[in-house]
Parts: structure tokens; sequence; C-alpha cells
């Protein structure tokens, strides 16, 4: 993995000791830096700037929306159990790990929508994608989300905290995956 400065660093395999070395430690930044290269392909992947641009064929767009849609109809059953059965405390590791999959799903697409804000592409629905991800609501929405998986990963136990950087992780390279999938489409 590389800094910002494109020097190779490497994160800690636990957030204790990522902690220790920074002033206010966020547990999601270090589930972010955990989940590299894939979370810059997955927030500057050709599907995003393709979108950006307004080249992206209908075709690959039209199967990403199917498949975001289940995506979606099956996060929010999940959720709607998880909450149902909250008074538990085996419910509340469910919410936990609920955040751990909704986080990196919504702050990728609040970092690739906000790269390619200014950007208007001449398709309506197009510009309505970007539009959706790049409002300050949205970016209220994924900080609260983060606000929420920081406290919550920074009580839990180091065997949770592991499981969290798993599923954060597989979301990352899922929704890389998913896109790629979607771009089969068109034969590239």
């Amino acid at each position: 993995m590389s800094d910002a400065g494109g020097a190779d660093t490497v994160v800690s395999a636990s957030f204790g000791p990522y902690a220790a070395d920074r002033e206010d430690p966020r547990f999601t930044e270090w589930l972010r830096e955990r989940a590299e290269p894939d979370w810059t392909a997955a927030g500057t992947h050709r599907f995003a700037r393709e979108l950006g641009d307004g080249a992206l064929d209908d075709e690959v767009f039209r199967r990403y929306l199917i498949r975001d849609d289940a995506f979606l109809e099956t996060l929010i059953g999940t959720f709607g159990h998880a909450v149902g059965e909250a008074p538990t405390m085996e419910a509340k590791a469910s919410l936990v790990d609920f955040l751990a999959v909704l986080v990196p799903a919504e702050w990728v697409y609040l970092e690739w929508a906000s790269r390619v804000a200014d950007r208007d592409p001449d398709r309506p629905y197009l510009a309505a994608w970007i539009d959706l991800h790049a409002v300050d609501a949205f970016a209220d929405f994924v900080g609260w989300l983060r606000r929420e998986l920081d406290r919550e990963g920074a009580a839990a136990s180091p065997r949770r905290r592991e499981r969290l950087d798993r599923l954060f992780r597989r979301t990352v390279e899922s929704d890389g995956g998913r896109v790629d999938a979607d771009e089969e489409v068109d034969g590239s």
C-alpha cells in the first residue's frame, strides 16, 4: 500500500497499534487503509470515470442498476432483521456487522461521486446518479455511519475488530467485482 506521498507503508493488522501511532485515530480510516489497493480501485474504477464523462454505455448502466437494486434489497432486508432483533446483545453485534458492510459501500460512492461532481454528463439520468451521491446530505449520512462504526469498532474486542475488518474489505473487493461484471456487457 502507498500513503499520500507515494511511499510504501504497511498498515497494522490490528487497530490497537494503528491507533497508538495517531493523534486522533479513526477505526474507519484504519479499515479503509487495510482495504487498499481495492479501495482506490473501487473509487477510480472505469465505471465511475465513464459515468462522470458521460461515456458509460446505457446497457452497462442498466445492468448496474439492476444489480445495485438487488444489493440494496438484500442490505435493507438484513438491516430490518437486525433492527427487529436489536434488543439482544447478539442482535447489536449484527448491527455492527451491518455497518461494516454499509460504510464502505456508501463511502466509496461518496468518493467517486465527489470526484466527478463538477462534470455534466449529457444524459440526465447519469447526472442524477452523480448528484444523488455528491450532495451534502449524502456526505452527512456517510459521516454519521462512519462515526457510528468508529465508536463501535474502537470499543470492540480484537477478535470482533478482525471480523469487522474482513467484512469491510470483502465489501470493497466485491463492489469492484460487481462493476466489472456489469462492464462485461459491452465486451470490454
